[in-house]
């Protein structure tokens, strides 16, 4: 399932309700508004997590829980924070699909993921591929 409805439709729902915003901060306010909500809704019943990284699992598949710090939205980027350290900056436009209640990120323009390994900052950058949160039993 696929998470892609029209902005014009719903521009045209909230440019009314935002006379005070310009077009151009009404149509910010509403990417951002379908970026987030269904990351929000999929983190909200996921307390815990598996990652796949288009390089693959991070830790041992289905054995590292993972848990959602913070997320936020900025100029077309998606900031995801883990707790632990794992930081994954999405640049938009990205397609979110939900399968086998997976979260699936994918058809970004760029994926950074920051992290510390061995007291050294490390960065892994992707310009494809997908990015998965996995949906874990406890």
């Amino acid at each position: 399932m696929a998470f892609a409805p029209s902005s014009l439709i719903l521009a045209n729902y909230f440019l009314p309700l935002s006379k005070a915003l310009c077009f151009k901060e009404t149509m910010e306010f509403i990417r951002r508004f379908l970026t987030l909500k269904p990351i929000k809704k999929w983190f909200s019943k996921n307390s815990t997590f598996g990652i796949i990284t288009p390089n693959g699992w991070i830790g041992r598949p289905y054995d590292n829980h993972h848990q959602l710090s913070s997320i936020e939205y900025s100029e077309n980027k998606v900031l995801i924070k883990i707790k632990g350290g794992h930081i994954f900056i999405v640049t938009q436009p990205l397609k979110l699909s939900k399968l086998d209640n997976n979260l699936t990120i994918a058809g970004f323009n760029k994926l950074e993921h920051k992290y510390e390994f061995l007291s050294k900052p490390r960065c892994n950058i992707y310009e494809s591929g997908e990015m998965t949160f996995v949906k874990l039993r406890i």
